[in-house]
């Protein structure tokens, strides 16, 4: 795997299990039905911050890998297609 490939793969790691720690341990509202009020020292804010940002970061990515392979894309979406290329 490369390293784009490897810091994709860790930024949707990074959103899937702060989201699901902000469900699950987190809950919003005032009865707050969680398991913590804080989870490993961060509060629901917190969580909410590095998930927004690594969000962010793996949007970035995807775009920047689009970019990357935009003749491919193309390319393949005219073969699929059966568009000939006007040379």
């Amino acid at each position: 795997m490369d390293k784009t490939k490897i810091n994709y793969f860790i930024s949707f790691l990074i959103t899937a299990v702060t989201g699901i720690a902000i469900s699950i341990f987190l809950p919003s509202g005032e009865s707050r039905g969680g398991l913590h009020s804080t989870l490993f020292g961060y509060g629901r804010h917190d969580w909410g911050v590095i998930h927004d940002r690594a969000g962010i970061i793996m949007v970035i990515a995807v775009v920047i890998h689009i970019l990357l392979h935009l003749k491919w894309i193309i390319a393949i979406t005219q073969s699929f297609l059966k568009i000939k290329k006007n040379t």
